[in-house]
């Protein structure tokens, strides 16, 4: 489910990208990542790549239930992908979070079904242990600071809507693709600084408020995107109300 704003093409880019503060390239140096790795985008994805052509996509990929907890714990599952993976329980330890990622749950409301066959380790998520990895140390990454990973991914989500403008083409944005986390909270919000709000106002090329944002909060008058997700979790009030606006597109899986 869009909103009808992905029928529009989004205004080509005429200036060159703001930079991102300083503090966040280097919080995601701590987890190994960068702006560039911290989404999937595009053709990186299967079925992001059946759309090329009609929209430029990009979505958060976090490891799927306890997944975090079985990276990080010495496991004899016989999927690689699906058991501890090399360097991050000592990634945990170093950051002091090793017990709050065993307690970590990124799908509140999944069985044991789904969890099974969960599309998290379909294609090369069920092939590749870097794959995992990066997931996982996303997982770490907003667990360590979540409001330094909120404004990471308003500023990430920027930078690929540049590609999309570059293209000519509309922008979605999913940001709940192997996991599901309420982005539409107070819980999930973080504070711009009207500096940083100003920054974000030029890569994006719309209004972004200064002050304590979600990231539909923040993104919700910009032209050319539509934020879209699915979820498991009923979608009665009053938990999942506020995502039904004209901006945010939701259907229940």
């Amino acid at each position: 489910m869009a909103s009808s704003s992905l029928l529009l093409a989004p205004p080509a880019v005429r200036s060159s990208a703001p930079r991102a503060p300083r503090e966040l390239s280097s919080f995601l140096a701590r987890f190994d990542l960068s702006f560039s790795s911290l989404l999937t985008s595009g053709s990186a994805n299967a079925k992001l790549a059946k759309g090329e052509g009609l929209a430029f996509s990009s979505l958060l990929h976090l490891l799927p239930a306890k997944g975090l907890a079985r990276a990080l714990t010495p496991s004899s599952h016989a999927c690689n992908v699906r058991s501890e993976l090399p360097g991050l329980r000592e990634l945990a330890i170093r950051e002091g979070l090793l017990e709050l990622a065993l307690a970590f749950h990124a799908c509140g409301f999944s069985s044991d079904a789904c969890e099974d066959l969960c599309l998290a380790f379909s294609g090369h998520g069920g092939l590749s242990p870097a794959i995992s990895s990066c997931r996982a140390r996303r997982g770490l990454a907003l667990l360590s600071n979540r409001e330094l990973f909120i404004r990471c991914m308003l500023w990430a989500i920027g930078y690929d809507m540049r590609k999309a403008r570059k293209l000519r083409l509309p922008f979605a944005f999913r940001g709940n693709g192997t996991q599901e986390l309420p982005w539409d909270v107070p819980l999930m919000s973080a504070s711009l600084s009207r500096e940083e709000a100003r920054a974000l106002s030029r890569l994006y090329g719309s209004p972004i408020p200064a002050g304590r944002v979600t990231i539909p909060g923040a993104l919700r008058e910009v032209r050319g995107l539509s934020l879209y997700d699915y979820a498991k979790a009923p979608l009665a009030p009053p938990r999942y109300e506020r995502r039904w606006h004209s901006h945010y597109g939701l259907a229940c899986r």
